[in-house]
């Protein structure tokens, strides 16, 4: 039986183009995820900075965090976490 696929989460503004461009990868990749804006969620907002987070976007696949827009980055540990990308 296949385990299942960690969650992904991508922490954005929105204004930020590359969490746009992001965004589409992930569809295109048939990716599910989760999106939290920072700027407008204050839970969100705490979790990116326990995260050390130093910009947006920053992603967590799995144990895998990836700050910015970093697509062979992101699917190198999309393929680590066991999707089919």
């Amino acid at each position: 039986m296949k385990k299942a696929n960690p969650r992904v989460i991508l922490y954005t503004t929105s204004q930020c183009s590359y969490c746009r461009q992001l965004k589409a990868l992930l569809r295109q990749l048939k990716v599910p995820f989760s999106e939290f804006d920072v700027s407008k969620n204050r839970r969100a907002f705490l979790e990116f900075q326990r995260l050390q987070g130093r910009g947006v976007p920053l992603v967590v696949v799995g144990e895998q965090t990836i700050n910015g827009y970093r697509p062979d980055q992101l699917k190198s540990a999309l393929k680590k976490a066991g999707f089919d990308v």
